[in-house]
């Protein structure tokens, strides 16, 4: 599950990208598609490829039966989504790390 959920936080940053600037998008979770979308507004965003290409696997084919990945494959998976996140965070002018917001 850490690996699906992984994933779908980077789609849907992309998604906002594409959002954002008005980028018309099919219905898919297809993250090398939605960041040669994303590519086209901003062609910095290519430094993704590599970690989203590794992410794509992760929306559908993990979440069938007997179908698994190992810790060690999560942990890469939360890795690589943090990379994607931090950079697309900073697109879209958004600051800080959500995950490690103080509490009141």
């Amino acid at each position: 599950m850490a690996c699906f959920h992984a994933q779908q936080c980077v789609e849907k940053y992309l998604k906002g990208f594409l959002v954002l600037h008005r980028i018309t998008f099919p219905k898919t979770h297809d993250l090398e598609h939605l960041l040669s979308e994303a590519v086209e507004k901003d062609p910095l965003m290519e430094v993704l490829r590599r970690d989203t290409a590794a992410l794509k696997p992760y929306s559908v084919e993990i979440r069938y039966p007997g179908e698994e990945a190992s810790p060690a494959e999560a942990r890469t998976a939360a890795q690589r989504m943090k990379r994607v996140r931090g950079f697309l965070r900073k697109k879209l002018g958004l600051s800080g790390d959500p995950v490690r917001r103080k509490r009141k």
